[in-house]
């Protein structure tokens, strides 16, 4: 919901939609809406770099019925 919060500002600002409290609450919730989103990309980034598993840096392990040595 916070990604449209960029959208309310301007309509907010313009006249458009009425005020939901001062302006400065208004632009805070934006900047907090963008710096969500931004968040929300880099996990995604790494998601896709990663996978599920994620870069925790541990080896993997190896699975039981693998000849190991």
């Amino acid at each position: 919901m916070r990604a449209l919060a960029l959208d309310v500002l301007v309509l907010e600002l313009k006249g458009v939609l009425p005020h939901a409290g001062p302006t400065w609450y208004v632009v805070f919730q934006a900047v907090l809406g963008l710096f969500q989103s931004g968040i929300g990309l880099l996990m995604l980034d790494a998601y896709r770099r990663a996978g599920v598993r994620g870069g925790t840096g541990r080896p993997r392990e190896t699975p039981l019925h693998a000849d190991v040595g």
